[in-house]
């Protein structure tokens, strides 16, 4: 029985998961938080999905980060090329746990998130601990246990990549900018060449 339940972006790293963990997956969420790159995130994780055939759900919650005009993914009059313009404040608690009681219902108890050790120097919501902690309070929330778990929380971007390779896994969007073509100045895009090189 599939148990587990994918928050997925469409970028590199939540793209691996789906192929690595295709056979326990029910389903993938998409999250719509606001950002200006969601377009192109959303028709990559319709690719993949389709492509192996497990079902996408988008939902929209774009309203609670409505007047945050501090993140670059927010604000396009923020500079993208500077990493800690990039965080979205309280996003990753949020998106998890916006989603709990979907998974609960699914009767699934994992949801699979990619953060990965690369993100550790900017985002705080991406670290182990932050996710430790996480997994303790849904101990304490309900009797029925839900668990995040991070895969990838030890490996770097080089890492994702070359296990990227080996699926081959290609089409995914792991750039900030609202632009249909990835700019390669980002944060996001120089940190994906930094990983190739």
């Amino acid at each position: 029985m599939k148990r587990s339940i994918l928050l997925y972006s469409g970028g590199l790293d939540s793209t691996l998961l789906l192929y690595k963990f295709k056979e326990e997956i029910k389903e993938c969420i998409y999250v719509k938080y606001g950002s200006l790159h969601s377009k192109y995130e959303l028709e990559c994780a319709k690719y993949h999905t389709n492509k192996i055939g497990i079902p996408l759900r988008v939902i929209n919650i774009s309203e609670v980060f409505s007047n945050d005009n501090s993140s670059s993914l927010l604000n396009n009059k923020k500079d993208n090329k500077v990493e800690s313009n990039n965080v979205v404040s309280f996003r990753n608690i949020i998106l998890v746990t916006h989603i709990l009681p979907y998974v609960k219902a699914q009767s699934c108890d994992k949801v699979l998130i990619g953060s990965n050790k690369s993100d550790y120097a900017s985002f705080m919501d991406c670290r182990d601990t932050f996710y430790k902690a996480i997994n303790s309070c849904l101990q304490l929330c309900d009797s029925f246990i839900i668990k995040v778990e991070t895969p990838l929380i030890k490996l770097s971007k080089e890492d994702i990549i070359n296990e990227a390779k080996a699926y081959k896994i290609v089409n995914t969007r792991t750039c900030y900018s609202d632009t249909v073509e990835p700019c390669g100045k980002c944060a996001s895009c120089l940190g994906l060449k930094e990983g190739v090189s």
